[in-house]
């Protein structure tokens, strides 16, 4: 961005008041006695001329300096706002950005759980068959066991082992 222009130079008229109107310009009214005085009192007011002229000059550098450093301050004021502007456009698109990934992440997990929920029920009806199952087969083996102790009982009782064991003996000679 470039500099503004320069205002008119304001010190103009100070110049003009700080030599006391000296010298006299050549088409001043009054000229011959406008010198006549002048050249009495040039002897006391050269100093203050100098003065008056050395002080303008610092009064317009300072003033060309303060105006560098309200350019340049301004130039720093829009730098800043711009920074702050695409800070805070980043900051919001870095927001809609987790927003968005938040959002599939939700979405994902509710997908996984329902998934869950589902293999949970076919889990529990798959148990609760089972479980049927179970107890089907434990009265079944109650059915065995009691049929197994009936025929028990009606048969006569196994000879003793060792009745058995001299039975082999005979048995396999006779053989």
């Amino acid at each position: 961005m470039p500099r503004p222009p320069s205002p008119p130079d304001r010190y103009h008229s100070m110049g003009v008041n700080a030599s006391f109107g000296l010298p006299v310009p050549p088409d001043a009214h009054w000229k011959l006695v406008r010198r006549f005085v002048a050249r009495l009192c040039w002897p006391m007011l050269r100093a203050q001329v100098e003065f008056n002229t050395e002080l303008l000059g610092e009064m317009v550098r300072h003033d060309d300096i303060l105006e560098d450093v309200l350019w340049d301050r301004t130039l720093l004021r829009d730098e800043v706002e711009l920074a702050h502007q695409q800070s805070f456009a980043r900051l919001h698109d870095a927001v809609g950005i987790i927003r968005t990934e938040m959002g599939e992440v939700v979405d994902q997990l509710r997908s996984e759980m329902a998934a869950i929920a589902g293999d949970t029920a076919e889990i529990r009806s798959r148990l609760a068959e089972l479980g049927a199952r179970l107890d089907q087969a434990q009265i079944r083996l109650a059915q065995v066991d009691l049929l197994l102790d009936r025929v028990g009982h009606g048969l006569p009782d196994l000879p003793p082992a060792e009745e058995l064991a001299a039975r082999d003996g005979r048995g396999g000679a006779s053989r």
